[in-house]
């Protein structure tokens, strides 16, 4: 019998409980380093070993990520206290559904405190595939709560791993430490500030795009663009800009607000400038706001009720605690800084809960554009907004079919990059001399620790995907291949070299580093005869305007599938499930035939872009915009 123990994240608290089952002939697996520990000699030498996704054998992805909804459901529902809910739901005033969505707040918490220990649950059941038939004993140590230890029984309980340590201490002790870093930083910052000079000069490699003395509460719209409104260097998220000068919709009239301070590229920072884009960072909420409003809440409770909350579960007591003073807080600091009429949402599902129902508490509309077609499916998602521009009426059935996902107003609209492809299709006056096969992948994070833990992202998956390329490149010499992805930076990254040399040693497949040329994946896509593609929003574009498109949906060390977990397509046939599918489908359109029916490209376009693309979506979506906007003035 093996004894193994996985560590969730190694630091100098537990290193000592580390070294003392090292000495008992444990096999020790850390998933996650503090700081620089990872460099300490001591760690070193007592040989521990780091968990790594590309090593398992075969990763269940039915139990990853977007799957893990109904399990986190459960543990909600199980955990929150009615009466404690009913105390809490008061202060959410002017909120539909407030007890719903204050549920929200605390199962957004419960997703945070999961999402990693889930992961690691992944690893393990890939990692030791034969983990029953050999009588594994397998020891977890991490500051696991009672709200994990029910995760791993409900979510994992064929594993059963045993967790060393279980209390609701750590959760305590974990706000604990994030006070005191809080503390700390400012300390650091006041310090810094009398130190240092206002002299001091900027970055020049990297110019700030962030505005100076803006009159905040002179702009009646806001847009939250997420990491500035470029998409790397593929695309500008500009769909809801006016040509007008006039219009609320101008980029200058607009206040562009980022959740944090970001880095861009010089051409970035010169676009912001030619188009007067005014930037401002969300200011944070100050401590002493927050301690208000615990006093306020704790005032408006009682002390007799507080003592019974406290007695009767104090860790949920506290959760609710926090996130009620942290939107009292929030709302109070957008009453201050802004007065707008609506706000604009550059990524749906990642838009704060917090700050969306800051809104919706003041009578603010928020709006978005749905950025990506699958998450719809996927049940660990939860986001609120007034108004969804959406791809089709199959997003709006299924989030009212939701019991995560809440929206006012559901517009199908379409998808709005469609018209990117649908103007470069216009010009299109020739065919290819080749028949060109355009091929998306995903893209490569070049740190190795950030690689290790990206279940299906990786270096292994990432390659397996470029020498399938290669060898279809091989077995079809009549046929160009273009590898196109988020960035080049992967062919920088040594794990590479050996598929790299393969690509540059075989002359009709080639990889396309032009990015410098905004929308240019957009360009190669309508000019080639052939998508093939890992799961990715420009594929469910391609369909929309009618191309032909492969998701390649096959991993090396997985049975199991990604993308089609979460929605299949009715069965079409656009999903490759191994190599030689992919060389089957892509034989078939070298022959003439075709992969789906006209009434299979239909009944496609209908579920993700509520029908053919037809290049105006944008259209719609201003015209929507205006009159929510006009309605909001009212």
């Amino acid at each position: 019998m093996k004894n193994f123990l996985v560590v969730k994240r190694l630091n100098i608290f537990n290193i000592f409980v580390v070294m003392l089952y090292r000495f008992f002939k444990f096999e020790v697996y850390i998933f996650e380093f503090s700081g620089r520990i990872v460099s300490w000699l001591l760690v070193k030498f007592i040989s521990l070993q780091k968990c790594n996704f590309e090593e398992c054998i075969d990763i269940d992805l039915s139990r990853y990520g977007g799957n893990i909804g109904n399990s986190i459901d459960k543990i909600t529902n199980k955990w929150v206290d009615s009466e404690l809910l009913d105390n809490f739901v008061p202060f959410l005033t002017n909120v539909k559904d407030s007890h719903i969505k204050n549920r929200l707040l605390i199962r957004e918490y419960v997703l945070h405190r999961c999402t990693t220990l889930n992961n690691i649950c992944v690893w393990i059941d890939g990692y030791f595939i034969n983990h029953k038939r050999d009588n594994l004993k397998i020891y977890l140590l991490g500051d696991i709560s009672r709200v994990e230890k029910e995760f791993l029984k409900i979510q994992f309980g064929d594993l059963k791993i045993k967790p060393i340590f279980s209390s609701d201490l750590f959760i305590v002790s974990s706000f604990t430490i994030k006070v005191l870093r809080a503390l700390y930083r400012k300390i650091l910052a006041i310090i810094s500030a009398a130190v240092f000079t206002k002299s001091r000069v900027s970055n020049i490699n990297h110019p700030s795009f962030i505005s100076k003395n803006v009159d905040t509460l002179s702009y009646k719209v806001l847009y939250f663009p997420h990491q500035s409104i470029f998409y790397g260097n593929l695309f500008v998220k500009d769909n809801i800009y006016s040509k007008e000068i006039d219009s609320v919709f101008y980029p200058s009239n607009i206040l562009h607000i980022e959740l944090e301070d970001i880095t861009i590229s010089h051409y970035q920072s010169k676009y912001y400038r030619d188009q007067n884009i005014t930037t401002v960072i969300l200011p944070k909420v100050k401590v002493i706001k927050m301690y208000k409003y615990l006093t306020y809440i704790l005032g408006q409770i009682g002390l007799k009720k507080t003592l019974l909350f406290l007695r009767k579960d104090f860790v949920l007591f506290f959760i609710f605690l926090l996130r009620g003073a942290k939107f009292l807080s929030t709302k109070e600091l957008i009453k201050k800084n802004y007065n707008a009429k609506l706000v604009l949402v550059g990524y749906d599902i990642l838009f704060p809960i917090t700050l969306s129902l800051a809104f919706e508490s003041l009578n603010i509309r928020t709006v978005a554009i749905q950025e990506r077609f699958l998450p719809t499916f996927m049940s660990h998602q939860t986001f609120l907004m007034d108004t969804y521009l959406c791809n089709s009426e199959l997003v709006c059935k299924t989030i009212k079919r939701s019991n995560n996902m809440f929206v006012n107003n559901c517009i199908p609209c379409g998808q709005i990059r469609s018209d990117i492809l649908k103007n470069y299709q216009k010009n299109i006056t020739t065919k290819n001399k080749r028949f060109t096969i355009v091929a998306f992948d995903f893209h490569s994070d070049p740190d190795f620790n950030s690689n290790r833990l990206n279940v299906i992202i990786n270096w292994k998956a990432n390659a397996s995907f470029y020498n399938d390329l290669c060898n279809l490149a091989e077995g079809f010499p009549q046929v160009d291949i273009i590898i196109r992805g988020k960035g080049s930076n992967w062919t920088k990254i040594p794990y590479f070299k050996e598929v790299l040399n393969k690509v540059n040693k075989i002359p009709n497949i080639w990889i396309d580093d032009g990015y410098s040329e905004l929308n240019r994946q957009y360009k190669l896509a309508s000019s080639s005869d052939l998508v093939i593609a890992r799961h990715t929003s420009i594929g469910d574009e391609i369909i929309a305007v009618g191309k032909r498109v492969i998701y390649y949906d096959y991993f090396t060390n997985s049975s199991h599938y990604f993308a089609s977990e979460y929605f299949n397509y009715n069965n079409c046939n656009i999903f490759a499930y191994s190599y030689i599918q992919l060389e089957q489908m892509v034989q078939t359109v070298l022959n003439g035939g075709e992969l789906l029916t006209e009434a299979d490209v239909l009944e496609l376009q209908i579920m993700t872009n509520n029908a053919p693309a037809d290049g105006k979506v944008k259209d719609r979506v201003m015209e929507n915009l205006n009159i929510i906007y006009n309605q909001a003035c009212l």
